[in-house]
C-alpha cells in the first residue's frame, strides 16, 4: 500500500513541478513520509 502512495506522490510531484511548484510538492512529500512513519 505504501508503494502505491509513493507512486501517486511521484506523479503529483511531477505535475506540480511542471507548474513551477516544486518546493510545495517536496514539502508535501516530506510531510507525507513523516506521517506514514
Amino acid at each position: 500500500m505504501t508503494v502505491v502512495v509513493l507512486l501517486v506522490f511521484s506523479n503529483v510531484q511531477r505535475n506540480l513541478s511542471e507548474r513551477s511548484s516544486f518546493t510545495f510538492a517536496s514539502c508535501n512529500e516530506a510531510n507525507a513520509v513523516a506521517a506514514l512513519r
